[in-house]
């Protein structure tokens, strides 16, 4: 099969967002009928004078969006046509991104129940890094976006499930008048519709430090400020005065670490001010008994810091992290997790937008997920 595909380098489109438009553009008009296999990632490289890599990323896209399938042994064909409605996951950040492990695990989820409830007829697409679109002038350009908009345009979706999306980007979808089901960050002009109860946090940490005995602890908080994201803060505050515990897990005997933006680089400066944390404890001689921590992927460098600097007292620390139950990080120090289930998570996400689409409504807004504490042997 020759597919005569030419890339532009006169425009900002990567080369791979402009292999798997022309791509879509080939299935939609016939020309890749359903069964059709494609030639391998190494000869469509060839073939089109493009890198391996850009093809085999646009591969990649259309297979995670369910438009062709890769069979063991056998190579990779366009999809049959599928009679179920079609639902738009739109992620906002980029899954490839190597901290997004709570995202990836949601994503996965989403597929993995599509597939398996066969009441719904559901299938879906997926619609990833938007969520820094809203930064550029052009986001309404760029070829995610216009792929996002023409389907909801043309009818192609039913409906949309938003997991984690920007306010600007939220705002300019509302037009396209679709049902739709969001699990959004905590903020003033942007809905959700379901939130993580972390007051419970607060509280089953409390209630769990204070049954050990532990009279002092720190808290690593990476949320923010927003009213939804204080309701840990909130659940420390009624645990302590409900059961009159001598604990300092309060606001002054814990400490603020504040979380860059995860890129990259993103480890290197939460590993370097908790190892001046740790520091300060040293010389004062007042280590914590215990610690909390409010990301399990921010738990990576401060248990790095931990291992480096805390010696003898790491055998007597306590260690607390917010967590998913299917997401493991290996720390190299027991480690308490407060577990979300985000097979709930998913199924509350689920039932909302299926009420929705039926003309239903979806009552007792937003739904608040509580979670348990899981405690490190």
């Amino acid at each position: 099969m020759k597919l005569e595909f030419n890339f532009s380098a006169q425009t900002a489109e990567p080369v791979h967002a402009q292999i798997e438009r022309f791509l879509l553009e080939q299935m939609r008009t016939g020309r890749l009928p359903p069964h059709t296999r494609f030639p391998t990632t190494d000869e469509l490289a060839h073939q089109w004078r493009v890198g391996h890599r850009c093809v085999q990323q646009a591969m990649d896209h259309l297979v995670a969006q369910g438009f062709i399938e890769r069979r063991r042994k056998q190579g990779t064909f366009v999809k049959a046509t599928d009679r179920r409605m079609v639902i738009g996951l739109v992620i906002g950040p980029k899954l490839t991104d190597e901290p997004r492990y709570f995202q990836r695990a949601i994503f996965d989820h989403l597929r993995g129940d599509m597939r398996q409830t066969e009441v719904r007829h559901w299938t879906y697409r997926l619609y990833d890094s938007l969520s820094n679109l809203g930064s550029k002038e052009d986001f309404r350009q760029s070829h995610e976006f216009q792929r996002l908009t023409e389907d909801c345009q043309t009818g192609v979706l039913k409906g949309t499930i938003q997991i984690l999306m920007r306010q600007d980007i939220e705002l300019a979808k509302q037009t396209f008048g679709l049902p739709v089901a969001r699990f959004n960050p905590p903020a003033p002009d942007l809905k959700t519709d379901v939130v993580l109860d972390y007051g419970d946090f607060g509280r089953q940490c409390v209630e769990f430090l204070a049954g050990k005995g532990i009279r002092r602890a720190v808290y690593f908080r990476t949320l923010t400020d927003e009213p939804d994201d204080l309701m840990d803060l909130e659940g420390i505050k009624a645990a302590n005065a409900g059961k009159k515990l001598a604990l300092e897990i309060k606001p002054l005997a814990r400490q603020e670490l504040e979380c860059p933006e995860l890129e990259p680089q993103w480890e290197e400066p939460i590993y370097r001010q908790v190892l001046q944390i740790i520091d300060q404890w040293e010389r004062k001689k007042q280590w914590p008994e215990a610690l909390m921590v409010s990301d399990d992927v921010v738990m990576r460098p401060v248990a790095m810091a931990l291992l480096r600097a805390a010696g003898a007292q790491l055998d007597r620390l306590t260690v607390i992290t917010m967590a998913s139950e299917c997401i493991h990080h290996h720390y190299g120090l027991p480690v308490a997790r407060y577990e979300w289930s985000l097979q709930a998570l998913v199924r509350e996400l689920l039932d909302i937008l299926q009420r929705r689409m039926e003309g239903g409504d979806a009552k007792g807004l937003p739904r608040k997920l509580t979670g348990h504490l899981a405690v490190a042997r």
